[in-house]
């Protein structure tokens, strides 16, 4: 009975050992793809590669050694794509990573004798950082049958509006804002469009800046025929950025000068946004 106690105890306490042995190399290997200051080795000079391909690091070359200038670069990576900044490559960073390195159309090529990546790079409208990041090289050093991942950017397509749409947005800009600083020209515009894409106002630029309530139009400039004024340059660059999605006064839908109207009833029944010039938005 002592004998087979004893076994026993052996058995349970291998298992045990190979129960710890399994985590902790799965936990090694899980966490081995998170990279941080202080890491080394492939896994970061394919970091920097990509961070490099991105414009996010700068160095003149991957070191495989992950500083601050590694880290930097991390966290301006996670700052431009809603990440937490932590300036640590984890999971979802690694991911987003790789996702906006291989964006777009893929193609392949095989390289003949006499190309280069730079060649090749100027053949397809990418650039050699890139190619190197997309296919883990390394080097600059190619040769001839070797098969090359090619991705090139999806073309952006043109914005949304006509030259209608234009029109009316450069001119209520102009009637509104032509003494504003350009953000105060921008955030009319944007004021605009936000009332074009909510179910409570027209479903169009034109239709927002005529519509009427209780037989007064809601811009002034409707009813002193401002709104005809030619616009200047920089009234039509402020509706460009604007029909682009720029928004310096965020999702309002009202603005007046306060010098020149109380706005009453904005006022009391709007949330505050800002103030830009002498304008003040509410949503």
């Amino acid at each position: 009975m002592k004998f087979i106690t004893k076994r026993l105890a052996a058995m349970a306490a291998a298992c045990v050992m190979a129960f710890t042995l399994f985590f902790s190399v799965n936990a090694k290997a899980a966490t081995s793809s998170t990279l941080n200051f202080g890491s080394r080795g492939e896994q970061v000079s394919n970091l920097q590669q990509d961070l490099k391909a991105m414009g996010y690091f700068t160095y003149w070359r991957t070191t495989g050694y992950y500083g601050e200038i590694t880290r930097n670069s991390v966290i301006k990576f996670q700052n431009a794509n809603g990440l937490s900044a932590d300036g640590i490559a984890g999971e979802k960073t690694l991911y987003k990573i790789d996702q906006v390195v291989n964006s777009g159309t893929a193609s392949y090529y095989t390289v003949k004798a006499g190309d280069s990546l730079w060649k090749i790079s100027q053949r397809y409208g990418t650039s050699v950082d890139k190619l190197k990041a997309v296919n883990n090289i390394i080097y600059d050093t190619i040769y001839p049958g070797q098969t090359l991942k090619i991705v090139t950017p999806i073309s952006k397509s043109a914005p949304s509006y006509s030259s209608t749409d234009m029109y009316w947005l450069s001119r209520i800009i102009e009637a509104e804002a032509s003494g504003e600083p350009y953000q105060g020209k921008v955030a009319v515009g944007s004021v605009i469009l936000n009332r074009v894409a909510m179910a409570d106002f027209p479903n169009s630029v034109k239709g927002v800046i005529f519509e009427y309530s209780n037989g007064l139009p809601q811009f002034s400039p409707v009813a002193d025929g401002t709104i005809y004024n030619t616009p200047s340059q920089e009234s039509i660059n402020a509706a460009v950025d604007a029909f682009n999605g720029a928004k310096p006064a965020g999702s309002s839908t009202f603005f007046f000068n306060p010098s020149k109207s109380a706005g009453s009833w904005i006022v009391s029944h709007k949330t505050y946004v800002t103030r830009i010039g002498n304008h003040v938005f509410y949503k």
